[in-house]
């Protein structure tokens, strides 16, 4: 109410008469109140390709929470909105299919994976300014019979920062959806590796096995300054540490004149010493545990850097800020065995 209360002031509507007042107050509920969600929509080619190796497509939705795809801001209230679409996912693909080939294609079967995709808009920071996140993270393969066969994938989180994001956030994830599929019709993949459909339900347990910080028995003490030096356990630098009880009080490194300097979290991704894993967050280290073949921590501060992590955690999405900002609570947090990401898994319960 605060906000239409100050949209009126600005339209000069502040002396009207208290009846013709809560008459637009009712307007404006009603219309606030009957925001449908938001179609998402494959745009459908203009143009075929010929001699496509493929006919045909499955679609596989992967994704932990499948209500929806996020929600994005509606009107003058930024009312948020849910984004879903109309139409089946599987049928849009197959409809696109359709519509991209001609007689000349091939009858080869493809599997669509979707593993994430998400929709938030949030307003920025200067006057008017929105900003508008998706994320994606979906796969394409060839299919022969009970095999199949990597063909090509795409992982990325899409931003859009303007005064109106909502359209050209959904045609750019549109765009991205469409031309995985339609750059790789006349791509033969590798057949190196074949999987099974078991397999690919389960692909994080087959990455998983392919990483050496989710295969090793022990970690390698040190300093890793990014995922990827964490992700092959090959430390970035050694640094001598000081524990207060089971906590990182600090990390200091050996300097060329024989002084220690102190070294914050800032361009740390995670540290390991005697033989436990730390991360480095904004709000200082915390001790990683593995339950079954992921990576958690446990913290009560908002470690989160920018919206885009937050995507990640699609089966948890849901409106945001106040709960993220303004609280004190317990977050279990997952890391992203891809990109070492934060996924917060779940709010344990508020401090008092």
């Amino acid at each position: 109410m605060n906000r239409l209360s100050y949209l009126l002031r600005k339209m000069n509507f502040g002396l009207l008469p208290m009846t013709l007042f809560w008459v637009m107050v009712s307007s404006f509920s009603a219309l606030n109140a009957q925001v449908k969600p938001r179609d998402f929509s494959l745009t459908m080619p203009n143009l075929k390709i010929s001699n496509s190796l493929y006919k045909t497509i499955t679609f596989l939705d992967s994704r932990h929470d499948t209500a929806n795809l996020g929600t994005i801001q509606h009107g003058v209230l930024n009312k948020l909105m849910e984004v879903q679409p109309k139409s089946k996912l599987s049928d849009q693909l197959n409809q696109f299919i359709e519509s991209i080939i001609d007689s000349t294609a091939k009858d080869g079967q493809l599997l669509f994976q979707l593993r994430f995709l998400k929709f938030a808009e949030l307003r920025g920071g200067a006057a008017l300014q929105e900003k508008g996140y998706c994320l994606i993270r979906a796969a394409l393969y060839l299919r022969e019979g009970a095999r199949y066969y990597f063909i090509d994938k795409v992982d990325t989180t899409i931003t859009t920062i303007s005064a109106e994001v909502s359209n050209d956030l959904l045609k750019t994830a549109d765009k991205t959806i469409c031309s995985l599929i339609a750059n790789n019709l006349l791509l033969v993949p590798s057949k190196n590796r074949a999987l099974s459909f078991q397999e690919i339900v389960f692909i994080d347990k087959v990455e998983k096995q392919q990483i050496k910080l989710y295969t090793a028995r022990t970690y390698v003490d040190g300093l890793y300054r990014s995922y990827k030096s964490f992700f092959i356990q090959v430390p970035d630098e050694q640094v001598d540490v000081t524990m207060d009880d089971k906590r990182v009080a600090s990390v200091k490194k050996l300097m060329e004149n024989g002084k220690k300097e102190k070294i914050t979290t800032k361009g740390v991704y995670a540290l390991v010493h005697n033989g436990l894993p730390y991360i480095a967050t904004s709000a200082g280290y915390y001790q990683l545990r593995k339950y079954e073949d992921d990576f958690y921590f446990f913290s009560k501060e908002k470690v989160f850097a920018t919206l885009p992590d937050l995507l990640l955690a699609s089966y948890f999405f849901g409106p945001f800020g106040g709960d993220i900002a303004n609280q004190k609570t317990i977050y279990r947090i997952r890391i992203d065995h891809l990109n070492g990401k934060f996924i917060r898994v779940k709010n344990l319960y508020q401090i008092e």
